[in-house]
């Protein structure tokens, strides 16, 4: 599918990134696309690793909170049938 780029400052931008590395436009294009996506790629990658900390952390702290009142099992939310109390 075809791109139309109407910015004249990137268009020569993927002129001039094609001129440098010897490549088509088309290349110059991917390779600066394949660029960035790698970037993102370990951007998120990096964000996702924090949020995953963040909510172990958080977790840990949970856990570490002491036990207040009696436990609930089964024989205290249903009755002999199974039915709720």
């Amino acid at each position: 599918m075809p791109i139309q780029i109407k910015r004249p400052d990137v268009t020569e931008q993927i002129r001039l990134l094609a001129e440098l590395t010897g490549v088509s436009l088309t290349d110059a294009v991917a390779l600066a696309v394949s660029r960035q996506l790698a970037i993102e790629q370990v951007q998120a990658d990096a964000r996702l690793t924090m949020r995953r900390k963040a909510a172990e952390a958080a977790l840990a702290d949970l856990r570490r909170l002491p036990i207040v009142g009696p436990s609930i099992g089964d024989e205290d939310l249903y009755d002999s049938e199974g039915l709720p109390k």
